[in-house]
């Protein structure tokens, strides 16, 4: 995906048109095979993310918490990965109803309705491609590979 990227953006800086069109659907086969279980791993992660400014200590416990779940899911074990995603998802939910805001998600480039991981949005049924995301960005620098 990064060299994916970086070709693209190399694409678009000499106006290559015929590049560009090519790197972009190659860029969207790729993200296309993405697992939902990795989708949903770094949407939670960017949750987290956005709780430390108020919850320090507890977005600390919840990453590596997250970090559980993703070894989890390396070694195969889906279904303790999927138990401790939904347990941590639960808790930084709660601590997301403590700030009083509401974590954005994926955002449709159409409409801008919140398009929570989906490759099409809901509301417009506009594809949501990867290079057009407009998501929370964290401060780790986790390589998550599952």
């Amino acid at each position: 995906l990064t060299n994916l990227v970086s070709e693209l953006k190399n694409a678009m800086d000499n106006n290559d048109t015929a590049t560009v069109r090519k790197k972009y659907d190659a860029l969207n086969e790729e993200v296309n095979k993405i697992p939902p279980e990795v989708w949903a791993i770094l949407n939670l992660r960017g949750i987290i993310a956005g709780l430390k400014g108020s919850f320090p200590k507890e977005a600390d416990e919840l990453m590596n918490d997250l970090i559980e779940v993703e070894n989890a899911f390396k070694a195969g074990d889906k279904s303790a990965g999927s138990a401790k995603f939904m347990e941590v998802a639960q808790r930084a939910d709660k601590l997301t109803k403590k700030t009083g805001s509401t974590p954005v998600g994926i955002l449709c480039p159409e409409c801008g309705s919140e398009a929570k991981g989906a490759m099409y949005c809901p509301k417009c049924n506009a594809p949501i491609h990867v290079l057009e995301r407009k998501h929370i960005s964290t401060s780790g620098s986790q390589d998550v590979r599952l």
